[in-house]
């Protein structure tokens, strides 16, 4: 959520290994129970499933009481922090509002989950008799599993956070909207073109050529993935600077050339010898319908109308 806020902490710094020592200890507590052969391992969790105490005996590779509590633990806190960083990116930096109550609903969310763990493992550790009543069938666990489930969907509804978008405008930081705005779209263009820096431009530049020489595009049922994968680009970055840079989706970006590319063949006259439907398909559209919506949004006009537009007038 850091390096969404600062484009800073976007990359790895070596100190950011310091937050893995707090994962030190729950990791040497398990360890010998891991380092056990399997009939070993089996007989451990079957003593647990004959009886529930010996989860509580602390008898040897059976970690402790503490174990229960340290990660949910952590994670609230962390989560809190999270919450006061967004609040005061929202109070002191051009955090946009949209994406501000995103990011909210997502820490609350997370905090409520954490903090029904804890309960959860309280309600056991304070009566161990019920353990399996509790874990199985509780109201807790119902709406851990509801929390969990609506996380899902907040991510669900805007997957771009996932993919290294920026939620800021200012200094050094790039203005990335998952929700429609009130700015216009040469407004975003002249911001976006101020923020750009120079590596993105060296990247820019780099599908571009890529795109040309390869023709990639023209390749039905293109994936971002793949692209990425050809073009030698991350796909956190190439998805990054769709949205940043061309303000448009993976599906968009790519018919855009498609248009560009059957443009380029009606102007050739290749329409006089093939349809439009082939043209469409040799580009890479899969359907009639998707190769009239994309020609139309980006042209203005039907391929009907433009190609029209090509023939000289009568005498």
């Amino acid at each position: 959520m850091r390096g969404t806020i600062y484009q800073k902490y976007a990359t790895f710094r070596k100190k950011d290994l310091l937050h893995l020592i707090v994962a030190f200890p729950a990791v040497c507590s398990i360890l010998p129970y891991c380092l056990l052969d399997d009939p070993s391992q089996q007989f451990v969790v079957d003593q647990i499933a004959k009886d529930q105490n010996y989860s509580f005996s602390g008898a040897a590779y059976i970690v402790g009481v503490w174990h229960w509590f340290a990660w949910p633990l952590t994670a609230l806190i962390y989560t809190i922090i999270q919450f006061y960083l967004i609040k005061d990116a929202s109070n002191t930096i051009s955090l946009i509002k949209n994406n501000a109550k995103w990011m909210y609903r997502v820490t609350v969310m997370c905090g409520l989950i954490f903090a029904t763990l804890l309960t959860v493992n309280t309600a056991v550790l304070f009566d161990r008799s019920a353990a399996s009543i509790i874990l199985g069938s509780s109201n807790m666990v119902l709406f851990l599993c509801w929390c969990l489930l609506i996380l899902g969907g907040i991510f669900f509804s805007n997957p771009a956070f996932i993919y290294g978008g920026t939620a800021l405008v200012g200094e050094n930081v790039t203005h990335f909207e998952f929700v429609g705005g009130q700015q216009s779209k040469d407004e975003l263009y002249r911001e976006k073109e101020t923020h750009t820096s120079a590596g993105d431009l060296n990247l820019i530049a780099s599908l571009e050529n890529f795109l040309t020489q390869s023709k990639l595009y023209l390749e039905a049922g293109l994936t971002l993935s793949r692209l990425s994968v050809e073009a030698g680009i991350p796909s956190y970055k190439l998805s990054d600077l769709l949205n940043n840079h061309y303000r448009k989706n993976f599906n968009a970006y790519i018919n855009a050339w498609r248009v560009k590319h059957v443009i380029q063949r009606l102007e050739d006259g290749d329409h006089k010898s093939l349809t439009l439907e082939a043209l469409a398909n040799d580009a890479g559209f899969i359907s009639r319908n998707s190769f009239f919506t994309a020609f139309k949004k980006e042209m203005g006009l039907s391929p009907s109308s433009y190609i029209s537009s090509l023939k000289p007038p009568s005498a």
